[in-house]
């Protein structure tokens, strides 16, 4: 019911900040990204993604929600938990180049390390998965 219910509401003009749910257990409730139209990033293109354990390379094209998501639409498996930046399951060493947020992490991450299930390639970059 959540998955289908949050979401609604968002696209039906409920203002995110005014929406609140809890889940128990894995997080499974995705709220919907904006759509901007864009499938890039902006200054940068469509940076290239390298998921280093799994040796693939992959263009990263702006319609997932975030690198776990990405990763995972293209077979590359990487350990997740929450998907909203706060439990840290998912931290990986970020080898080379940069991530921005989705949203802020409330997880602290180690330098040089970034949260796949919130972070989106602000470069083309190199995740150890």
């Amino acid at each position: 019911m959540m998955q289908e219910l949050v979401p609604a509401l968002v696209n039906w003009g409920v203002p995110q900040a005014d929406v609140r749910f809890e889940a128990f257990g894995p997080a499974t409730v995705q709220l919907p990204m904006p759509n901007t139209g864009l499938s890039s990033v902006p200054g940068v293109g469509r940076p290239e993604v390298h998921f280093r354990r799994s040796g693939r390379t992959l263009t990263w094209e702006g319609r997932d929600e975030s690198l776990l998501e990405f990763g995972e639409r293209h077979g590359v498996a990487l350990e997740a938990g929450c998907r909203s930046g706060c439990c840290g399951a998912c931290e990986s060493r970020l080898i080379s180049g940069q991530v921005s947020y989705v949203t802020q992490p409330d997880h602290n991450i180690l330098p040089g390390h970034c949260l796949p299930c919130v972070a989106r390639p602000g470069s083309a970059v190199t995740v150890e998965a």
